[in-house]
């Protein structure tokens, strides 16, 4: 019997040994490769080599098949082929598109000085730089009759663009590096890698920091005068712009490389730009245009202010030579948009499977669903959680109508249920046409009756008939005397559903295609026109009496009423998918993310007051 013991004592210390020796502490692996014209190199932390080498030709690989894309210099690159064919709609694929989109807002956000049309210029000086000669007067202002972003007409809601101008060149040099590092890490994020960091040529993304650390250590050089700058980053970006290396000179005067639009000219001034994005959809392709379009504004601190104000938590760092020294200005970081100062996230459930759908009722109670588990929650005024209703017929999206009735988007049957204080329910719609739906998901109610709601197809297990019922993917009016018309159509994904405080603005959140649209509301209940409202979709969302729109995916994002980011509320859950105002005076937002559910005081710049 002793040995016996012993021989167990044994085996299980060998079994600890060997449980322990599967720990690993994490590789760091660095690949280094010419990329988009300039060094990059791609920085992670993997599980072993193997596994971190392949994930990094990933990354490369990536990064290679943005540049295929939005290549100014490819004949055969996406970019060039389509201003190769002006006055014809050309299809846009994934990277052109988010590029053009991004590109646009910041066209809007820089008053034009950030412009990716002036391709035409940037050919003209290149070519000054390798013969040494100075373009001419009349060389600079033919090229530039050949820019100009209102040339582009950009199709939004088809993935089109068409270029009206023969001879526009589109350049992405102020945003395409930064762009192309962000895709590259969410290719490493997907490979399960995400402590890593993305370098092309200066144009930095970091996500998670390495082990042990509270974020990538950066060290910032700027001009040869200047010293060096250290940033500790985590989920981020920084990119810099300036003429260290890239200029030229004639009769003694120097020109950068970086072209301004509104004179045709090289900058004339020593200046280098470092910008820090921090959160957001993008925040490499931010940090690239953000400093590209600040180089171009230096002195006028009223726009620079201008281009943080939409961006959380951004900040310049803005150094000029002159013939004394240098100088070195500094600006943010920005302000947040709207969590309340001092205000911290609050788990207030964690029992769920996968929780959506939030709305509050009158008193301030706040519902939400756990689809999985087939039942309705809601949370009580004092904190406590319990069950509404079990089953739910598998609901999804919530909404109160003015009465106070529940509404859901049952998704077991695909119908619209409308449930009475007691529990019981009565179906309200299932069809359109002669077919079921595909799957109501999110909806809003109409002031004096009446809804809205979103009809996108996910194909769920507990379906008998998995197949889909609609032809398309669209927005359905359900008028208070009961008549069904299909409102909006040609969406990817359409999902989340809000409407303006005023009621007079429909928000479409297209998740499939990565935009949120925005529709007029007529006096019969029918659609204009949609117009972009950001550049990001979303699954839930919901908007504030100052008219802030709170999308979700990773995290919360808060766009201003004219689409601009104001803050990013990062979320500790794979996915974040609805969100709601509710408390006794609707001053705290609660999240749904995964199995959870959050809440945070909000109550900061733009939003309204009690």
């Amino acid at each position: 019997m002793r040995h016996l013991s012993f021989l167990i004592i044994l085996f299980s210390l060998l079994g600890s040994v060997e449980a322990h020796a599967e720990v690993r502490s994490p590789v760091k692996v660095v690949e280094r490769r010419i990329a988009m014209g300039v060094e990059a190199r791609v920085v992670l932390y993997a599980p072993d080599e193997a596994s971190g080498r392949a994930a990094a030709r990933a990354a490369f690989a990536r990064i290679e098949e943005v540049e295929r894309a939005i290549s100014s210099w490819r004949p055969s690159s996406r970019n060039r082929r389509m201003c190769d064919q002006p006055g014809e709609a050309f299809e846009l694929d994934q990277d052109m598109f988010r590029v053009l989109a991004r590109s646009g807002e910041w066209v809007k956000r820089s008053d034009g000085v950030f412009d990716p049309t002036i391709g035409a210029l940037t050919e003209l000086w290149r070519e000054a730089r390798q013969t040494q000669v100075m373009p001419s007067p009349e060389a600079i202002d033919e090229a530039r009759r050949r820019c100009g972003w209102s040339n582009l007409r950009l199709g939004l809601g088809k993935r089109t663009c068409r270029v009206d101008l023969a001879g526009m060149r589109l350049d992405f040099g102020g945003i395409g590096k930064g762009y192309a590092a962000g895709q590259a890490l969410e290719v490493l994020r997907s490979e399960g890698m995400p402590r890593a960091m993305v370098d092309i040529g200066g144009d930095l993304v970091v996500g998670d920091p390495p082990p042990e650390q509270e974020g990538w250590s950066i060290r910032l050089q700027t001009v040869l005068e200047d010293g060096q700058a250290e940033v500790r980053l985590a989920n981020g970006a920084i990119a810099t712009s300036g003429d260290v290396e890239q200029f030229v000179e004639f009769d003694g005067e120097r020109y950068s490389h970086i072209l301004d639009p509104r004179t045709g000219l090289g900058l004339r001034t020593r200046v280098q730009v470092t910008a820090i994005v921090r959160g957001g959809t993008m925040p490499g392709a931010d940090a690239d245009a953000l400093a590209s379009a600040a180089s171009l504004l230096v002195g006028d601190q009223s726009s620079i202010n201008g281009l943080l104000s939409g961006i959380p938590g951004a900040e310049l760092r803005i150094v000029q030579v002159g013939e004394s020294g240098f100088t070195v200005a500094r600006y943010g970081p920005s302000p947040t948009g709207v969590v309340a100062s001092g205000g911290r996230l609050k788990e207030v459930f964690a029992d769920g499977t996968f929780t959506e759908g939030p709305a509050t009722d009158d008193r301030g109670r706040v519902f939400f669903t756990d689809q999985p588990n087939d039942r309705i929650m809601v949370v009580e005024l004092d904190g406590t959680v319990r069950t509404h209703l079990s089953p739910s017929g598998r609901a999804n999206g919530l909404a109160f109508d003015e009465h106070g009735a529940l509404w859901a988007c049952a998704d077991e049957h695909n119908q619209l249920w409308k449930i009475a204080a007691d529990g019981t329910h009565e179906v309200v719609s299932g069809q359109y046409d002669g077919a079921p739906f595909n799957g109501p998901n999110d909806l809003w109610m109409i002031p004096g009756g009446g809804v809205y709601f979103t009809d996108p197809f996910y194909r769920r297990d507990y379906w008998t008939n998995p197949e889909r019922r609609q032809p398309i993917e669209a927005v359905y009016r359900l008028g208070p005397e009961g008549s069904l018309e299909r409102v909006a159509e040609e969406f990817v994904r359409p999902n989340g559903i809000i409407a303006s405080p005023d009621g007079r603005s429909l928000y479409v959140s297209d998740i499939g295609a990565g935009r949120t649209w925005i529709f007029p509301i007529h006096d019969d209940g029918s659609l204009g026109e949609r117009r972009l409202f950001c550049g990001a979709g979303s699954d839930g969302m919901t908007v504030d009496d100052a008219g802030n729109v709170y999308l979700t995916g990773r995290g919360v994002m808060v766009f201003d009423p004219d689409g601009l980011l104001i803050e990013h509320i990062p979320i500790p859950e794979g996915w974040t998918s609805n969100v709601c105002l509710g408390g006794r005076e609707r001053r705290d937002l609660f999240i749904t993310a995964m199995g959870r559910v959050y809440r945070v005081p909000v109550g900061g710049r733009g939003v309204w007051s009690p």
